[in-house]
């Protein structure tokens, strides 16, 4: 980024609102965008929340959300050809091009096409493990979000 003054400043979210400390890099996560569709987001865990909301994590380098989203925003790709593993890992062509954005303080944050497929397949015929993963085990929020979420585009 050329110009600091452009930087946008989103409020994070407190860890809860009895302590009004902070756990986590943590913002709202207004909404998920594939190819100019919207996906229908999950209700937060975060009972306190009104959208979802995001942990950031620069130790992983995926983006991880709960199972039903990441089911949603493969089944509306028609390209890519993404399917499930026997291990439940989404997995697509190394050669996924997608337009993915993240809706975060009401600012658009494009995905790098080439973030949605990791780690190609050995063994495969041009399959990579996609690069937004099921896990609903994700603390103190919905969303983790990695390096795939946190690369300059």
């Amino acid at each position: 980024m050329d110009d600091p003054a452009a930087l946008h400043y989103i409020p994070v979210y407190p860890a809860s609102s009895v302590s009004g400390g902070y756990d986590y890099w943590k913002v709202p996560l207004d909404a998920i965008i594939v190819n100019q569709t919207p996906i229908k987001l999950s209700k937060s865990k975060i009972t306190s929340s009104k959208t979802a909301i995001a942990v950031f994590d620069t130790g992983t380098s995926l983006i991880l959300g709960p199972t039903p989203d990441v089911e949603a925003i493969y089944s509306s790709l028609s390209v890519g050809n993404p399917s499930k593993n026997t291990a439940g890992q989404w997995t697509v062509d190394c050669l996924l091009a997608i337009d993915l954005l993240l809706i975060v303080g009401g600012r658009p944050y494009p995905i790098h096409p080439l973030d949605l497929a990791w780690d190609k397949i050995s063994d495969s015929q041009g399959r990579c493990f996609g690069g937004i993963q099921a896990n609903d085990g994700v603390l103190s929020g919905d969303f983790l979000f990695g390096d795939t979420a946190m690369r300059v585009r």
